[in-house]
């Protein structure tokens, strides 16, 4: 492979060489799935979840090449049915056994694979999406096929960490005991910075241990963000990376993404874009329904905080993480705190 310009990667998977760290979790994935486990993969957004994944695949492809990997994103599906589709562009093909009735059902795919009799791995990213499918059985439909295709095994990804854990941890549910749970978070400091300092120094700079920390730090260790950044910085410099540096390309990169900010914010309610802003303010809000928290906002009544709340939460623009509310996105949390001025 040809190496990259820039060794920052933002998009996409492009190797061993450009992927930080995530030893532990790798081995520990690869072991399940090699042991006939499925693993159900938690982590928010931009954490790195698809990275690894196809981290994950390119090792089992040099250890089994023959195996088949498959990777598909649902969260744009919106029914069963687009499911199916998907799944089955996906599949039907990809397998060394042909099939001239290529029905898209879920029944003719998974008859597909078994009948393959070829060992597969198929990692379903944002998996949380099937729970909101208008089809109530699709939890226990999914189950009853899985669990009788002995050649295939499955990576369950998803960033509503509540809505997987209730499917993979309570007794209630289809999914219950049906994988290993393996949670990610954030990328060890030292280990990225040994990671993004080499490679500055493959091209003669340097990157001080205390900017990164100032990096890794504001960025809260997020991984999309930090590698943005990064690759910012490192189209941008040339010499040692100072911390103006770093805050130059966070700012060119929040700019570049404020036409979108705005209409994010527009789009919102009254009391949803108050009871945001208030969270971007404070940068993490453990109790926002706390009296103090709603005095110094001037926020509603419980009720409407409440509402706002779980809408918020439903639509991704914040997430519970270690017991904290925060904005989702780290540059627009950044331009809410820094841009938009309270009660404006």
């Amino acid at each position: 492979m040809k190496e990259l310009s820039n060794p920052f990667v933002v998009y996409g998977y492009k190797g061993a060489t450009y992927f930080c760290d995530r030893e532990s979790e790798t081995e520990k994935i690869i072991k399940g799935l090699s042991n006939e486990r499925n693993i159900a993969l938690i982590a928010p957004r931009r954490i790195g979840k698809t990275g690894l994944i196809h981290h994950v695949f390119a090792h089992l492809k040099e250890q089994q090449p023959e195996i088949c990997c498959i990777y598909i994103d649902i969260l744009a599906t919106k029914t069963l049915e687009q499911f199916v589709q998907l799944l089955a562009r996906n599949v039907l093909g990809r397998l060394d056994f042909v099939n001239n009735q290529k029905e898209q059902s879920l029944q003719r795919i998974f008859e597909y694979l078994k009948d393959s009799q070829k060992r597969c791995y198929i990692a379903i990213d944002e998996f949380q999406q099937i729970t909101k499918y208008p089809e109530t059985d699709t939890e226990a439909l999914l189950r009853s096929f899985i669990q009788f295709v002995p050649n295939v095994y499955f990576i369950f990804a998803g960033s509503k960490q509540h809505m997987m854990a209730d499917m993979f941890l309570l007794p209630e549910r289809p999914f219950y005991q049906g994988a290993q749970v393996v949670n990610i978070k954030e990328i060890d400091e030292r280990k990225y910075y040994e990671f993004a300092s080499s490679k500055f120094q493959k091209r003669g700079q340097q990157l001080p241990e205390a900017v990164f920390h100032h990096l890794y730090n504001k960025l809260e260790g997020q991984t999309w963000y930090v590698q943005a950044t990064l690759n910012r910085v490192y189209s941008n410099q040339s010499g040692e990376i100072t911390e103006t540096d770093i805050d130059i390309a966070i700012t060119e990169l929040i700019d570049e993404e404020e036409v979108a900010f705005e209409n994010y914010y527009s789009s919102l309610t009254n009391n949803q874009s108050i009871l945001l802003l208030a969270i971007a303010k404070e940068g993490q809000v453990k109790s926002p329904m706390a009296q103090a928290f709603i005095s110094k906002y001037h926020l509603p009544a419980l009720s409407s905080i409440k509402t706002a709340l779980n809408s918020l939460l439903d639509s991704q623009y914040i997430y519970q993480y270690q017991g904290a509310y925060i904005v989702y996105d780290r540059f627009f949390g950044m331009w809410l705190k820094d841009r938009i001025l309270f009660n404006e």
